[in-house]
């Protein structure tokens, strides 16, 4: 399962991916693997 992070615009999903680990860009959107969410899909926040 997938967390969906949506963004109004493309500078304040840049600003979500900075502030998250491990971010990459993709063809539209950034891929996220941060520790903060668990690869069962709950948030430890």
């Amino acid at each position: 399962m997938s967390t969906v992070i949506l963004a109004e615009k493309p500078s304040q999903a840049l600003a979500y991916a900075s502030a998250l680990k491990q971010s990459t860009k993709k063809d539209g959107y950034f891929e996220i693997k941060d520790p903060i969410f668990a690869e069962d899909g709950s948030c430890s926040c």
